[in-house]
């Protein structure tokens, strides 16, 4: 707020929110031979992997400026920004690896399974509101919002170098239904009361 023969008046509001998230998620067999052992192989009525992920960014960003002069003369200037960026970058594994003989007698058999259902819910909201008045005045008003969400994961289920007999079948399977949902909004107001008098937003 401003006020006098002349008055200038500005206003300025910023905000940014970076979220990350970045984790390693395995379950695993990787050899068959346990350290300082003649023993190989690995025996089991049923063998099941399950790697899972649910990681999740719930952001919101918001900003808002506001400037008013009063005088003579006046100008006024407000400008509001905000931003958010989040990224979520998870690797998802199961799997069995340089194993000689993994066996499993039972029905049930042997199963890797690996699931991602990251999620991020962002929100960027941007205003400016401002006011002029008197004999002259100018006012300009701006606002700007930005939400970067990215979701990059590597979701995997797989058997490498490997040798499986199972009586009950084997499954391997992989699944990504990550999700983004974003909202932005901006709010721009310039108002001049003045016998001249230019408003910009």
């Amino acid at each position: 707020l401003a006020g006098g023969l002349v008055a200038i008046g500005g206003a300025g509001a910023g905000a940014s929110s970076p979220n990350r998230i970045r984790t390693l998620i395995r379950t695993f067999i990787d050899g068959d031979q346990p350290a300082e052992s003649d023993i190989h192989g690995i025996r089991a009525a049923s063998l099941s992997l399950l790697a899972d992920d649910d990681s999740t960014i719930a952001a919101t960003t918001g900003s808002a400026a506001l400037a008013a002069t009063m005088g003579l003369v006046s100008g006024a200037v407000g400008v509001g920004v905000g931003v958010a960026k989040n990224e979520i970058a998870n690797e998802v594994e199961a799997y069995i690896k340089d194993a000689g003989s993994v066996q499993a007698s039972g029905d049930i058999g042997i199963s890797l399974h690996a699931t991602e259902a990251a999620v991020i819910k962002s929100t960027a909201v941007a205003a400016s509101d401002v006011l002029g008045g008197g004999y002259g005045s100018l006012s300009l008003s701006g606002a700007g919002a930005d939400a970067v969400n990215i979701i990059q994961t590597r979701t995997l289920a797989y058997i490498d170098n490997s040798s499986l007999d199972s009586e009950g079948g084997i499954e391997v399977s992989s699944v990504d239904s990550s999700t983004i949902s974003a909202f932005v909004s901006t709010a721009a107001d310039a108002t001049g009361g003045a016998v001249y008098s230019d408003s910009v937003a």
